[in-house]
């Protein structure tokens, strides 16, 4: 099924899905924000697969990127807590 111009595509409910995700992966919790970037992924390529007769890339976007920021944040409170396990060890 390929879209007609100016007629509205359904959006692809794995991207919105995955937005949630990678949201409550922000908020602290690694390994549901993993699973949201896994499925934001999957969720795009789906999208770009489907020859526009689904929408959603930029929610799926959106998901992919908060969850590598909800990564980056883990990773780098994780990095805190070792270094200040490590000082607290020294003195």
């Amino acid at each position: 099924m390929v879209a007609v111009p100016g007629q509205q595509v359904p959006e692809d409910d794995m991207a919105k899905v995955a937005l949630v995700l990678s949201l409550l992966g922000l908020l602290g919790c690694l390994p549901v924000g993993l699973v949201g970037l896994a499925i934001g992924y999957r969720s795009r390529d789906r999208i770009r697969a489907s020859c526009g007769s689904l929408g959603g890339e930029g929610v799926a976007r959106a998901a992919i990127v908060l969850s590598w920021v909800g990564v980056a944040i883990s990773v780098l409170a994780l990095l805190a807590f070792v270094i200040a396990s490590a000082i607290r060890r020294t003195t």
